[in-house]
């Protein structure tokens, strides 16, 4: 069959009109795969044609602006997509516009505030790319960004959080520094303080010393001379005048003995410490061994516990026993039987408890607060001997050795005193034994 010039047209028309509604369905098969490409997309996506007006918008720029994609499309960016200045609140430019007018330059990310359909502000994150054909020409742009206002508040609270905590660091900085100097002046107080201490205490020890040593020469003159006289004149003076003559010995020896515990006393303070492991099992037998004379004829009961060896002075040590135990002597005479008890009562730390008690005439415990005074008693010299210097030695002696003293008493119903001393081995378990 013959082509003529109008069937040729026809089948010229039906293959245009066949490829043509090719050309449109694959063009809408592109654009629903470009649809649902957008709505997968995890962030908010605007596209811009070359006008500047929008295209498309996925579900998540939907939620962000207010706006849905039917309303939105062919409107102008600018009315979607509002961005404000954060600061004063007046519109800036929409980044497609830089993208286009730059012949496609992309847009690098940057954080914004936009204004939303209903009027509400949101801050985001944002960046602009163009679309372009597959000839390079642009066709639009993309428009990709996403909601931070969580975050964004997140971001000021920790800057509000850290600005405080700063200005905490600073104020505590201030205060520690006020708190630092003011330590520093006090411990400059009190280095001045205790060297003035010590220079007074060293003055007062010297003064101590030589006040003893220079009367004791003027002493020895009156006791002689007076023990002199009386072998003289014995015979010529009355019972009165003789009886005058004892006493004025009796106090010269008395003197003497008060200048010798006070030479002891002064010595304490200013001689030097050797340290050494003490048996106080050893210290005390020796003590006692030095009592012979003072406890011979009496009905004496040594109660004696098993004693701990410690750190200290040995000499100084035996001082502390001699007068404690010496005390016990003196002021257990009128009993009979005398108890006398030496024992470790527990520990302090790292220092053991050490008690000596006895049943003798005890103490008034409102005087308490004199007993390791210098020169205080608490019993008349008619009833008791004794200068008052004993007790205070005890705690000089313990105090430099970092111990501390008391004392607990009822009137005779006997005294317990205690002291504590650093100790160096395990503290042994208490065995009492007695003797007489």
């Amino acid at each position: 069959m013959a082509l003529t010039p109008g069937l040729l047209l026809a089948v010229g028309s039906a293959w245009l009109l066949r490829g043509r509604r090719q050309a449109l369905a694959s063009l809408r098969s592109s654009e629903e795969s470009l649809a649902l490409a957008l709505h997968c997309i995890g962030g908010a996506v605007l596209t811009i044609d070359r006008d500047g007006n929008i295209t498309r918008m996925n579900r998540v720029a939907e939620q962000i602006t207010g706006w849905n994609e039917a309303e939105a499309r062919g409107r102008p960016a600018e009315e979607i997509f509002r961005i404000v200045d954060e600061r004063t609140g007046k519109p800036s430019p929409n980044p497609s516009r830089s993208v286009l007018a730059t012949g496609g330059t992309r847009d690098l990310e940057s954080h914004a505030v936009i204004v939303r359909r209903d009027g509400s502000d949101c801050a985001i994150s944002h960046g602009a790319a163009p679309i372009r054909n597959r000839d390079g020409s642009i066709l639009g742009v993309a428009l990709v960004f996403r909601d931070v206002t969580d975050l964004r508040q997140m971001e000021r609270t920790l800057r509000q959080g850290n600005e405080q905590l700063e200005q905490r660091v600073r104020e505590r900085t201030a205060e520690l520094q006020l708190a630092n100097e003011a330590l520093q002046t006090s411990e400059r107080r009190v280095i001045e303080r205790t060297a003035q201490l010590e220079a007074a205490n060293k003055e007062l020890e010297s003064f101590s010393y030589s006040v003893s040593h220079d009367l004791r020469a003027p002493l020895r003159h009156v006791q002689g001379f007076a023990e002199m006289l009386s072998r003289e004149v014995r015979g010529d003076l009355s019972e009165k005048a003789q009886r005058h003559l004892a006493t004025i010995v009796e106090a010269g020896r008395e003197m003497g003995q008060l200048i010798d515990d006070l030479l002891s006393f002064s010595k304490m303070g200013r001689a030097e410490m050797h340290d050494a492991r003490v048996d106080l099992d050893e210290l005390v037998q020796k003590t006692r061994q030095n009592l012979r004379i003072a406890v011979h004829g009496r009905n004496i009961v040594w109660k004696i516990a098993s004693l701990p060896t410690v750190q200290g002075d040995p000499a100084m040590l035996q001082q502390v026993f001699a007068n404690l135990l010496g005390n016990a002597v003196k002021y257990t005479r009128p009993r009979d039987p005398a108890v006398i008890e030496i024992a470790c009562t527990g520990t302090e730390g790292e220092r053991v408890v050490l008690r000596v008690r006895d049943n003798g005439a005890g103490f008034d415990m409102k005087y308490v607060g004199k007993l390791f005074g210098v020169f205080q008693r608490l019993h008349r010299a008619d009833e008791f001997e004794g200068t008052g210097i004993g007790l205070a030695n005890v705690r000089r002696i313990v105090t430099r050795h970092g111990g501390r003293t008391w004392a607990e008493a009822a009137v005779d119903r006997g005294a317990s005193f205690y002291f504590t001393l650093k100790a160096a081995s395990k503290t042994p378990t208490p065995a009492t034994r007695e003797s007489q």
